[in-house]
């Protein structure tokens, strides 16, 4: 985890997560980037609340989005350790609840003008 991201050194790397452009990570150390930076970053990026503008732009009213959405965030607040539910339900629905099911990190690449590094994720294998 604390091997450098890449063979030059690279102190920022910004993220859009594929089909959700508009989310911005942006992984940072002034010291280099290692894996664990960037893995830390992508954390961070999905515990943020939904905007009303991102709600209403990602979940729309009675879909089936918004149940998927709502099941996540049911479980995610049921499982939580260290009594931290209560806070977790006053936060609501957060990005990583959107993701549904496809949370299972695929790899990152260059955006096609170098401007950006794209964040694929994809559904976690079932059975053996």
């Amino acid at each position: 985890m604390e091997k450098p991201v890449s063979e030059s050194v690279m102190t920022k790397m910004p993220i859009h997560v594929k089909g959700f452009e508009d989310w911005m990570i942006t992984a940072s150390n002034p010291g280099g980037l290692s894996c664990r930076d960037v893995f830390e970053a992508i954390y961070r990026g999905f515990q943020i609340p939904l905007t009303e503008e991102e709600h209403a732009k990602l979940i729309p009213p009675k879909s089936e989005r918004l149940r998927e959405a709502q099941k996540h965030y049911r479980r995610r607040c049921k499982t939580s350790a260290g009594g931290i539910s209560g806070r977790l339900e006053k936060a609501g629905i957060m990005r990583i609840d959107v993701l549904g099911d496809q949370t299972v990190f695929m790899g990152l690449r260059q955006d096609p003008e170098d401007r950006f590094w794209v964040l694929e994720l994809g559904l976690p294998k079932s059975g053996p």
